[in-house]
Parts: C-alpha cells; sequence; structure tokens
C-alpha cells in the first residue's frame, strides 16, 4: 500500500539525515514482501550502483521521482546545498502523525475463517451512527462468515466467532455495542 510505504519513508529521515545513494540502495532493494531494506536501513558512508542492470536504473528513476513529488509536497528537503542529504521537515512529521493515526484507526481488510458450530450464534449490535463505515464493515465480515441477517443489525448463523474477529472488534472498540448469545436448542428458529 502506498501509505504504509510512505509512512516507513518519511519515519527513516524522521530522526536523521541520510546520503541519497544509501537510501536509493534500500528503496530498491525493498519490495512489497520484503520491506527489511527499508525497515533496517542504516546510514552508510558510500554505496555505489553496480552495473547498468536495466530494473536498477528504472527504479532509480522511479525513487527519484518519488522523493521529488515528497519534496514538492513538502515532506522531505535537501540539506547541505542539495548534496544528497535528505531529511524529515515539519509537514513531513505532521504527515507521519496523521498516518499513524490513520493505520491505527483502520478498518482491517481481511477474510476470517468459517468455524461451523452445533449450536446457534446469535449477534446484535447498535453502533452510533459516527461510526457507520465500522457498522459496514461488521456487517460485511458476519456476511462473508455465513451469517444470515434477520434485521440489518441482528445476525444469526451455526458458525463460531472466529478470535481474530474478536480482537478486531475489541481494537475498533466495538465490543460495547455488539451482543452475541450461542443457542443450544433451535426453540422457534426453524430455519436453521
Amino acid at each position: 500500500m502506498r501509505g504504509e510505504k510512505l509512512l516507513k519513508i518519511l519515519e527513516l529521515f524522521e530522526n536523521a539525515t541520510y546520503n541519497a545513494a544509501g537510501f536509493f540502495e534500500a528503496f530498491i532493494t525493498s519490495t512489497k514482501v520484503d520491506r527489511r531494506p527499508l525497515v533496517n536501513f542504516r546510514f552508510k558512508e558510500h554505496v555505489t550502483f553496480a552495473s547498468g542492470i536495466r530494473q536498477r536504473i528504472l527504479e532509480r528513476e522511479k525513487l527519484s521521482k518519488y522523493i521529488h513529488k515528497l519534496r514538492k509536497e513538502g515532506l522531505v528537503e535537501f540539506v547541505n546545498g542539495g548534496r544528497g542529504l535528505l531529511r524529515l521537515t515539519a509537514k513531513g512529521k505532521i504527515k507521519i502523525g496523521n498516518l499513524k493515526k490513520f493505520f491505527v484507526e483502520a478498518i482491517p481488510v481481511k477474510r476470517y475463517s468459517r468455524i461451523a458450530s452445533a449450536n446457534i450464534t446469535i449477534i446484535g449490535f447498535d453502533i452510533p451512527e459516527k461510526q457507520s463505515k465500522k457498522r459496514h464493515w461488521l456487517r460485511r465480515a458476519l456476511k462473508n462468515l455465513g451469517f444470515q441477517m434477520l434485521q440489518k443489525s441482528v445476525w444469526i448463523g451455526k458458525i463460531s466467532l472466529p478470535g481474530e474477529l474478536l480482537e478486531d472488534l475489541a481494537k475498533l472498540g466495538l465490543l460495547p455495542y455488539l451482543e452475541i448469545f450461542s443457542v443450544g436448542q433451535k426453540g422457534t428458529i426453524k430455519k436453521l
């Protein structure tokens, strides 16, 4: 995700000034799957780029454009007359705070594993309108798990709630708005 990579890059500049060549190397060797080069990046005295491998050149050009964009947005700046040393600006520090807040409050995007149950689980919720995005997320998560909607805020299914979903509900602060029941016998509920 662009936001996660931007946050990592800005965090690197937060407490230090870096040699642009060393930063280029860390950026180029970092991938979507393996972010260790960026995470473990440390200042190096001198870094040279080996041969003119086309892919590295393209990545370097891509990074130059990214650095240019960060400078244009006022998030980083060159120091010492633009001799390759970059540092985070005050605006960049504000951006880091905003990105961290966004990722802490971000609604999880994942599929939870279905765990069949002999008992019927009933979930009722009354999530305030101010948190409507979280309410819609919960409805999608319940539907993906195989729950059926009785009313918009009452769902039913022969499924156990995964622990991971309960953890995410707690992180999002939704547990106070939920009631979860487990019923051992059907009674008047015949369609399950």
